[in-house]
């Protein structure tokens, strides 16, 4: 008895101190990684924390990690990524205004978006985050319905057919199309100069970037583009303010609060007027849209087989069919469907979503410090192939046979509530059906340029397509032998050169050597 108890006492002290040591050793590895981080924090910035940082949350079992710079008793700054399920809406909801939980609001939650702010003039939707958001939530939604984006489609989409140019890129045109679009849908403006539009592209890069763009560049591109804006909103002023939408709206909160000042004896310098709502500037917003419709367009422009279902489906359609009231025809083609939904999926255009925290708060059962940086990333949701079979390739049957939902995790190209994309509510559906089969119904589209597109990077701040393609749009009823000569040959892809790139990987190399088969394979799909 005596010696088994003491053999049982010694194993009991042998795993007490095996338990210590392997405390000890996750202490001082766990101390060692944050050292590590610190320094990356330091010398590597965005690159390791959109990079190495966000690789680290797609590996962990809950789809998230944290890391911070300074000591555990003084922070100096705290980094959180989630890219999974778990607390997927706590931290997209974080510091929102929440009447039933007043404590968690945080007005700095959104100073992130301080960028697009200083680019638009004034601030948006996007910008703000307090008791008056839910209101001016409702008078956008109510431009974005489904009936105001099919008449706006109508006539964008017969503009891009009937000025169709192998000379200008296919992104430039339907970039313009979804300007066009928008401009009339949402902010009440008609006859927008197509040379906003190479401005509002390289603005949106300058936005995304704004920590290695120079503020002379910065300025330059809002001086360029102001000399479009105040002249265009003279002459049609008057046309945006006669009907209900968001410039409207703006402008009249404006001179509501400027009614309020002047009552307060605080008179302004310069009455508010329409130029300085800077409607043409919120066309910044056209670049999801655009990288959407712009994605179908290649994908089924380059793979015969995806064209020619859909041209086959399209044959059930006529032409009155494609028009406002003919709409619930065209959205109930299954086939059309799935290149929508495929399309949200594969070129989902939403970047890093980003959060700051000013004060102490919590995500779930994460303790979330002051100077807190928050990203949500959800192109990784949408490539993961615990969800996915095969995410890498663009495959529109997918959705007849897949459970993911449109909405619901893993399936959130558009975020999730409480502030999810107000667009995505119909708006951004019946735009892109009514371009889509309007574009292809009667023609073809052979490309001159590429025949093989781009793959976006899954992580990335800018999920934009960089290379420019053409192409040439025929009717159908032309001969399918009809010679074709390319307006340019093939080009390497050009992306635009910003410091910290996220193509890069963690050691600072090109993910595009040769390395092993299915490392290359791998993080080419992660970082390009």
């Amino acid at each position: 008895m005596l010696v088994t108890r003491n053999r049982s006492e010694r194993f009991g002290i042998a795993s007490a101190a095996l338990g210590i040591g392997s405390s000890l050793i996750g202490t001082i590895y766990r101390g060692a990684q944050l050292i590590s981080d610190g320094i990356k924090i330091i010398s590597k910035k965005e690159k390791f924390i959109l990079g190495e940082l966000v690789e680290r949350a797609t590996q962990s079992e809950g789809g998230n990690t944290s890391t911070y710079l300074g000591l555990p008793f003084m922070k100096a700054a705290s980094f959180h990524i989630f890219t999974g399920e778990k607390w997927l809406r706590e931290a997209l909801s974080y510091g929102e205004h929440n009447n039933d939980d007043p404590s968690s609001y945080d007005p700095e939650a959104r100073k992130l978006f301080a960028p697009i702010a200083q680019f638009l003039g004034t601030e948006m939707v996007i910008n703000r985050n307090g008791p008056t958001v839910k209101e001016e939530r409702l008078s956008l939604i109510a431009s974005l319905t489904s009936k105001k984006a099919l008449t706006a489609a109508i006539e964008a989409s017969d503009h891009l057919i009937s000025n169709w140019s192998t000379k200008k890129s296919i992104n430039e045109q339907i970039s313009f199309c979804s300007i066009q679009a928008i401009g009339k849908a949402v902010f009440g403006c008609h006859d927008i100069p197509e040379s906003v539009t190479p401005l509002l592209n390289k603005a949106e890069h300058d936005v995304f970037n704004r920590d290695q763009v120079s503020d002379t560049d910065f300025n330059d591109r809002i001086k360029k583009l102001k000399e479009i804006s105040d002249p265009y909103t003279e002459r049609h002023g008057e046309t945006i303010l006669s009907s209900p939408n968001y410039i409207r709206c703006l402008y009249e909160k404006q001179k509501e609060k400027e009614k309020q000042e002047e009552e307060k004896g605080n008179k302004p310098k310069k009455p508010v007027e329409l130029k300085d709502i800077n409607p043409l500037f919120g066309l910044l917003v056209e670049g999801n849209i655009t990288s959407i419709v712009t994605g179908a367009v290649l994908k089924i422009a380059s793979s015969p087989e995806i064209q020619s279902k859909l041209k086959h489906e399209l044959k059930s359609l006529r032409e009155e069919d494609l028009s406002v009231e003919g709409y619930e025809k065209l959205k109930k083609l299954k086939y059309l469907h799935n290149i929508y939904l495929e399309c949200l999926r594969y070129f989902s255009p939403s970047p890093p979503i980003a959060r700051y925290a000013s004060k102490h708060g919590k995500i779930g059962d994460i303790a979330i410090s002051p100077r807190s940086y928050i990203f949500i990333l959800l192109r990784p949701m949408m490539f993961d192939p615990k969800h996915w079979l095969e995410p890498e390739k663009f495959l529109p049957e997918r959705h007849e046979t897949t459970k993911n939902k449109l909405g619901q995790y893993p399936f959130v190209p558009f975020s999730t509530y409480p502030r999810i994309c107000p667009a995505s509510l119909g708006f951004i559906e019946a735009h892109f059906k009514m371009v889509i089969a309007k574009l292809f119904m009667n023609k073809e589209l052979i490309l001159t340029s590429h025949q093989e597109i781009e793959t976006i990077p899954v992580i990335t701040k800018e999920p934009r397509l960089h290379q420019k393609y053409h192409g040439v749009l025929k009717e159908i009823s032309e001969s399918p032998n009809a010679p074709l000569t390319p307006s340019y040959k093939n080009q390497k892809v050009k992306r635009p050169k910003v410091k910290n790139s996220l193509t890069l990987n963690q050691s600072g190399q090109n993910t595009n050597c040769q390395t092993s088969g299915e490392e290359v394979k791998t993080k080419k799909l992660l970082y390009g």
